[in-house]
């Protein structure tokens, strides 16, 4: 033990007393990233270098989430496979279904 010790150091008693009152500077930025002093943001779409749009309103939004949720995607694809994907899709739908239904004949 006395080799770990830092030839010279003379007086590494108060040094270790004072460095165990002292927080840490990892535990200081921890605490302003993840802690108790975090400070919420509100993220613009400009500052995150997207082109810069003017905030969605409430009905946006409320469209926004009804298309993006699973009940509808599966309606709608539903509906496209239904009417074979030549109306909606781009046919790429229609074509497998025909080489498959060639194969389950």
């Amino acid at each position: 033990m006395a080799a770990a010790a830092a030839p010279g150091a003379g007086g590494s008693a108060p040094q270790a007393a004072g460095s165990a009152e002292a927080p840490l500077q990892y535990s200081l930025l921890l605490q302003h990233l993840v802690g108790d002093k975090r400070q919420p943001r509100l993220l613009e779409p400009g500052m995150l270098g997207g082109i810069p749009s003017p905030a969605k309103s409430e009905e946006q939004k409320m469209i926004e989430k009804a298309m993006e949720s699973c009940a509808f995607k599966a309606a709608l694809a539903c509906v496209g496979a239904g009417l074979n994907a030549g109306v909606i899709g781009c046919g790429g739908f229609a074509a497998f279904s025909a080489a498959i239904d060639y194969y389950l004949r």
